[in-house]
């Protein structure tokens, strides 16, 4: 029940945040240039109250996921033409406006770094890491050994018939073998059992590693601060986090293989509930990275996301007129299309996700027995 209580309040804190901060982007850049916004929702659904002040509808709703806001004729072939509505504006300033969504969730991201790096990172402390034993601390959710159903606890003796004394040992196989199947011997409650499994590579400082997405157990931990270094190092975070999200979106279109590592809401809350356990900078950091994962999806050139719509402007001012209205509908509908699809796939592969470890969990039970 606690577990349930911990995903459930980080995937509202994560969530809310990244997309209120979104639409708190559009809506600051909408007013400054002229453009009437209607409704501007802190959550969504039902109406719990709200109150109007200008031309504006500020409300809160009863789904504490977010927000939206509704601008005057930001539809095309929508409202009567009147100086106030946001096709009545310049394509610079549609553009303007559009961006600014993702311009804010990259902003938060950058002060959560810099909040993250000036409380602390909390570091396990490896002081005596020669007695570190082949015993799994933790599980990352998401990677190859959740998905063989690999629990904290279990202890590793051999990989591929070589016996490994301690975690380091471990870690040379794993890292040495990225895209290679290998063999595990592994002892769970004192019973043996065998499971194969698939690193997944991984760039690490521009070389490649094996990972499955284990740690070693840890007695203790130490706090680091970085003070006056903490906004220095977190603009360094974000950018480097930018750069590695778009390659690990070319990599899942250009390879199959990490596709189904791909995960959708259920992964989030997951993930969220994970790391609000670890801690403040943990968390603080999470949702760092998905502040920049929504900003970076944002800005992809396809129909109907933030980047989606720019593309159509910078076409509209380089041809000096708009696409028709029947061309606009065409393309949004099939945006909308494939969207659709993406998150049936995203939610279809976190079903599978958890199918597939609690058999795989289920498997080595049996093979114990």
């Amino acid at each position: 029940m606690i577990s349930v209580i911990h995903k459930l309040f980080g995937a509202c804190i994560v969530f809310g945040l990244a997309i209120f901060v979104h639409e708190l982007g559009h809506f600051f850049i909408a007013k400054r240039k002229g453009v009437r916004v209607e409704k501007f929702s802190l959550g969504f659904g039902p109406k719990l109250f709200g109150f109007k002040r200008g031309e504006t509808e500020y409300l809160l709703s009863a789904i504490p996921l977010g927000g939206y806001l509704k601008m005057a004729g930001e539809n095309p072939g929508e409202g009567e033409g009147a100086p106030d509505e946001f096709f009545s504006k310049s394509p610079l300033d549609r553009i303007k406006i559009v961006l600014a969504g993702p311009f804010m969730n990259l902003l938060l991201a950058y002060i959560l770094m810099t909040a993250m790096f000036a409380i602390g990172i909390r570091l396990p402390d490896y002081s005596d890491a020669q007695s570190i034993p082949a015993e799994i601390g933790e599980v990352m959710i998401g990677f190859p050994a959740h998905s063989a159903g690999i629990k904290v606890g279990d202890k590793i003796i051999s990989v591929d018939g070589e016996s490994v004394e301690d975690w380091g040992e471990l870690a040379d196989i794993i890292h040495a073998s990225p895209d290679r199947e290998i063999e595990l011997v592994l002892n769970r409650e004192e019973e043996i059992f065998n499971l194969r499994i698939t690193p997944v590579e991984q760039d690490m400082l521009g070389e490649n590693y094996g990972i499955i997405g284990i740690s070693p157990p840890v007695k203790s931990f130490h706090v680091e601060r970085f003070g006056w270094k903490s906004p220095l190092l977190a603009l360094n975070a974000n950018i480097r986090q930018v750069g590695m999200s778009y390659k690990m979106l070319w990599l899942i279109v250009s390879r199959a293989k990490f596709r189904k590592f791909v995960g959708g809401p259920i992964l989030i809350v997951q993930m969220a509930g994970q790391e609000v356990r670890k801690g403040l900078s943990g968390f603080l950091g999470f949702m760092a990275y998905i502040n920049i994962m929504l900003a970076v999806i944002n800005l992809l050139p396809f129909p109907v996301l933030d980047g989606g719509h720019c593309a159509f402007f910078i076409l509209e001012k380089l041809r000096r007129r708009p696409l028709s209205l029947k061309t606009q509908e065409l393309v949004q509908r099939m945006g909308i299309a494939v969207l659709t699809f993406l998150m049936l796939f995203l939610l279809i592969n976190d079903t599978m996700r958890q199918v597939g470890r609690v058999k795989a969990i289920h498997q080595r039970e049996m093979q114990a027995q």
